[in-house]
């Protein structure tokens, strides 16, 4: 907003919009499995390395919560029991659901998530089959949509305000809503007369109730 104690001025305004964090949560959940060696290839005789992805395949809002469904994809790389030792690969993919709680969260907000694992650990049962156990976490944040008004020019014209009607003096109560901007607005002074001639601290502003001694401009 803006004013000018004297002039009339001419203000052009546009709108924002703005994402304004709401709320936040995280939640963590473990996967485990036990994963076949895929029929055609040879059996483990070592497990290599065993990598694991996370993919967010669907989401919804439900009673305050943001509900995660997706998919881990684990890629295992082992060693065959055969005479030449051969490194053989398979992946596999293990679909996973989880609900993160956040307080006040409906359809109407904006979510924004990272979905990603933690850990991945993995054990040898025998020749055919290996146990993967990973830790994931989901992390979510609810936005709500803010709509401000932003001056983008302000214009001021010769034309001086009218203020002959008004008291020399004025003995002001302030309100609830009331700070120094809106009053020294209202009034056509400035917040530093308001503070020089109530002796109102730099950084302080009003408390409803507080009486206030307003001089008009001439």
């Amino acid at each position: 907003d803006a004013y000018h104690p004297l002039k009339e001025i001419e203000v052009q305004k546009d709108s924002l919009t703005c994402k304004l964090l709401d709320g936040k949560s995280t939640a963590d959940m473990s996967v485990r499995e036990i994963l076949n060696i895929p029929d055609g290839l040879p059996d483990a005789d070592r497990i290599l390395q065993v990598t694991a992805k996370v993919f967010e395949t669907g989401s919804m809002i439900e009673k305050e919560r943001d509900i995660v469904e997706g998919i881990l994809s684990v890629s295992i790389l082992y060693l065959s029991n055969e005479e030449k030792k051969k490194v053989y690969g398979f992946n596999e993919e293990i679909p996973f659901r989880n609900a993160v709680e956040i307080a006040g969260l409906s359809a109407e907000k904006e979510i924004e998530r990272e979905v990603l694992v933690k850990k991945v650990d993995f054990e040898t049962i025998n020749s055919k089959q290996i146990a993967i156990s990973a830790e994931i976490s989901i992390k979510s944040a609810a936005y709500k949509k803010q709509n401000y008004e932003i001056l983008t020019d302000v214009a001021i014209l010769d034309e001086p305000v009218n203020i002959e009607e008004n008291p020399s003096i004025i003995l002001y109560v302030t309100k609830k809503e009331d700070n120094l901007w809106k009053i020294a607005k209202m009034h056509r002074t400035t917040i530093e007369e308001i503070r020089t001639i109530n002796n109102i601290e730099e950084t302080a502003e009003v408390s409803p109730g507080e009486k206030l001694i307003l001089i008009k401009n001439c």
